[in-house]
């Protein structure tokens, strides 16, 4: 898809379970892909903010309506985009990520409106 894939990071610590973490962004970085039109940009941030580690991948693809994003995270849900583009997927990754990031005491949501692309952020606590 000729897309570009921009990763600004700072160096930091902290003690998670790596693997977990791993499987949280590349599932969101995976959909980042999915989503996103021919030859766009990809954001991927990993950053410390207020003792947080902060990871963040944003897209250029067609933004998520306000009343899908409240139930995103829940097992078995796609967007009506997401439907329409599946590509054999059953709405688990989000709820996954989800419950990878909350066991690390952390929190996930989304950030998005429709024709704007989307941000996706894990905040978890060290």
């Amino acid at each position: 898809k000729s897309i570009e894939i921009i990763v600004d990071t700072e160096s930091f610590s902290f003690s998670a379970d790596k693997a977990r973490l791993v499987r949280v962004l590349t599932n969101l970085l995976s959909n980042a892909i999915k989503f996103s039109p021919e030859s766009s940009k990809i954001n991927v941030v990993a950053a410390m903010r207020e003792n947080n580690a902060v990871f963040e991948v944003s897209d250029q693809g067609p933004g998520i309506e306000l009343a899908e994003q409240e139930t995103l995270f829940e097992r078995f849900r796609q967007t009506s985009t997401g439907k329409k583009q599946s590509k054999g997927g059953v709405g688990l990754g989000l709820s996954v990520c989800k419950a990878i990031v909350e066991a690390h005491g952390g929190r996930i949501w989304v950030e998005s409106e429709p024709g704007k692309g989307a941000k996706f952020v894990a905040s978890i606590p060290c």
